[in-house]
């Protein structure tokens, strides 16, 4: 083969271009810090690169971010459970020291201002905040635990629940009221006989000051205790072949509030013929087979109309939107399972078997028809209560409670009991004299004092319901009823009760508002603590009732000094008898309310005994949770660190190695210059 010059210049200028393209490379590598700068001149560490980069991005979020964030919050929660067992600690040596401590008047009202206080202060802990975000009150992170100042909010419904355990006693002196406070002593006199102590049976309900109509009436509250099943609930789940239509609808209504409804179609029904109907809100909707044409659906309701639905969950009638009351809607058709629901009430029922279907929550609970008269409520956390209400001799409601998937968490017989008297502001202390020796004597079974907030009951009463047995998941007395005023430093019901508020109701289901957050690879850690998890009114009522007592000791000890003063000063025999003997039946009372006092210290020990555990118990999970979650943020501080190492192996250079390359390349591209200079400094006509 004939080698020209050309020939020779030629590839001696390729060979000085790739020396010094690679010269660049190697420049580039070194200036930048990475092996490639284009996916083209690597696709294998490209991918890598792509790959590794998506994994860094990931922990970085999950250890910079995610999990900083939940310590920051777990530590916030931590401090505020701290100071709340603290305060909880002194409010403990103060119950324990009473009784044995306290002799004057003014002690006791010293004690019982410093627990009062304490009580206060360890209420304000639950409106502790993290990054403006209240920690104790669960998804309502804008919401404070307690009432800043007094406040009217219209409040129905409020499910207070209780066990067996609640149940105490209620102590009264009579005819206090008639002590003589000034005026002229006469052969009327109180005496000691007088003074008589009785003692009922009490539940103590969260709040005082409970909303009553005018006249009051007996149903403004309602007294539902539980009882458990003869035989207890079963479900079990039907195959997918028993599973049953449902016609989902969404729509805006003319006032521009949206709704969701779920409307089963049960499988037996024949075309056109009769479905569950469904209350959402107060409106009925039921959906049927159309008779016309057996794929499609007819959903009707009363207040916006009759939709038609095919197969395929598309409106077909009306036409358009905006119709009627309704500015759009759309729909679906899905299948809801059926779960069948097996028990025996009591001796006096069969057993019974009812299948309920299984549909969709919404943001409010609905109801659904079942067959036998019962009723399922889907509550917005997707479980559901079944229950069928009877009369006759024995006047009950049925009652299953059921989760999401249809198995049985409890189910129980409730029976309603109303109260035989209210107690109102207006009620004279002569009137709740009378009322509490009713109760004493059995004559009346039940008494609500609205303004103490307390059920009073009989000693019969008393001991039917504090013989009720503990069920699994749930409370065995259930209190309903309706308060509009609050005071400052009362707790929000819709955080620790079932209630509803402006049509809203709030803890329908049993699901809590537990705030999960991704701190890892399919790794979640709980970070919240909700207020029920820790706090209850319990506290602060008892402190109600030492302060109430106290006011009452501070009312008999005021009129035993005007006794006495008037028994030093009083010349008449008969009048200074008379004197004598009131003041021997005011010493009575006092004693009386002071024995009362005293005992109350005593359930006051219990109460913040029970305070400190749950705040105990709070105290560990948060403090498991911050374990745990020191282990996830060491592992991924691990994975940042071994998967940082990967990235630079498979990106990065050995700035050692590149150097010394960069130099081998330098060299190479001047040694290429001289040789292609020598080279080319001679042609064939040098030898011709």
């Amino acid at each position: 083969m004939r080698i020209t010059n050309r020939i020779m210049t030629n590839n001696a200028m390729y060979n000085i271009n790739n020396n010094k393209i690679n010269e660049d490379r190697i420049f580039t590598q070194i200036t930048t810090g990475k092996k490639i700068d284009r996916p083209s001149a690597d696709p294998v560490i490209a991918i890598r690169a792509l790959s590794l980069r998506a994994t860094m991005t990931e922990l970085a979020q999950y250890y910079e971010k995610n999990s900083k964030d939940a310590q920051s919050w777990l530590e916030v929660t931590e401090t505020s459970l701290s100071t709340g067992s603290h305060i909880l600690t002194d409010i403990r040596r103060l119950a324990v020291s009473g009784p044995d401590t306290y002799k004057t008047l003014q002690d006791w009202t010293t004690v019982v201002n410093q627990m009062d206080t304490l009580a206060d202060e360890y209420y304000s802990t639950g409106n502790v905040d993290y990054a403006g975000r209240y920690i104790y009150t669960g998804y309502r992170t804008n919401s404070t635990l307690t009432y800043p100042q007094d406040t009217t909010e219209e409040y129905s419904n409020i499910h207070d629940e209780f066990n067996a355990d609640h149940i105490d006693t209620s102590t009264r002196v009579t005819n206090m009221q008639k002590l003589a406070d000034g005026d002229e002593i006469t052969a009327a006199a109180q005496k000691e006989s007088d003074m008589k102590r009785y003692e009922v049976g009490r539940l103590r309900l969260s709040y005082d000051n409970i909303k009553t109509s005018v006249p009051p009436s007996v149903n403004d509250i309602s007294v539902k205790y539980r009882e458990p099943m003869l035989v207890s609930a079963v479900s079990e789940l039907q195959p997918d072949t028993r599973n049953i239509k449902t016609v989902n609808l969404s729509f805006t209504d003319a006032g521009g509030q949206s709704h969701t409804v779920h409307v089963p179609v049960s499988n037996g029904a024949a075309a056109g013929g009769a479905s569950p109907a469904v209350v959402v809100e107060g409106e009925t909707y039921s959906a049927a087979k159309n008779p016309g044409v057996p794929t499609t659906y007819t959903l009707n309701t009363a207040s916006y109309g009759t939709f038609t639905i095919n197969e395929k969950g598309v409106i077909t009638a009306p036409p358009a939107f905006p119709t009627g009351n309704v500015l759009r809607a759309t729909t679906e058709i899905t299948e809801s399972r059926v779960a069948t629901v097996t028990f025996t009430a009591d001796t006096s029922s069969p057993l019974e078997t009812v299948n309920v279907p299984l549909t969709t929550e919404c943001r409010q609970p609905y109801t659904v028809a079942c067959e036998n008269g019962y009723t399922a409520q889907v509550n917005t956390d997707g479980t559901v209560t079944l229950s069928k209400s009877v009369g006759g001799a024995n006047p009950m409601t049925k009652t299953v409670r059921m989760t999401a998937n249809g198995s049985v968490s409890t189910s129980y017989n409730e029976v309603e009991k109303h109260p035989d008297a209210v107690i109102t502001g207006a009620t004279s202390q002569d009137d709740i004299d009378t009322l509490y020796s009713d109760l004493a004597a059995g004559t009346k079974d039940m008494v609500f004092n609205a303004v103490t907030g307390e059920l009073l009951f009989s000693k019969d009463m008393q001991t039917k319901l504090s013989g009720l047995k503990d069920m699994q998941n749930a409370r065995t007395i259930d209190v309903v009823y309706d308060k509009s005023n609050f005071k400052k430093g009362e707790t929000r019901p819709e955080h620790l009760f079932t209630c509803t508020k402006g049509g809203i109701i709030y803890n329908s289901g049993s699901g809590g508002h537990t705030m999960h957050y991704d701190v890892g690879y399919n790794q979640t850690i709980d970070v919240n603590t909700t207020a029920d998890d820790i706090f209850t009114n319990e506290l602060k009522r008892g402190c109600q009732d030492l302060k109430r007592v106290l006011a009452q000791m501070s009312d008999v000890d005021a009129k035993l000094n005007t006794l006495k003063e008037h028994l030093r000063t009083e010349t008449n025999a008969t009048n200074k008898a008379n004197i004598e003997v009131e003041i021997k039946a005011a010493k009575k009372a006092y004693d009386y309310l002071t024995d009362t006092m005293k005992r109350q210290f005593s359930t006051k020990i219990t109460e913040v005994k029970d305070a400190l555990d749950r705040e105990s118990d709070a105290i560990t999970v948060n403090g498991t949770r911050s374990m745990r979650l020191d282990l996830i943020q060491t592992r991924l501080q691990s994975q940042s660190t071994t998967f940082k190492e990967l990235q630079e192996n498979n990106e990065g250079i050995n700035m050692e190695e590149a150097a010394t390359n960069l130099t081998t390349a330098k060299n190479t591209y001047s040694a290429s210059l001289m040789a292609t200079g020598k080279i080319l400094q001679h042609s064939l006509m040098d030898y011709i």
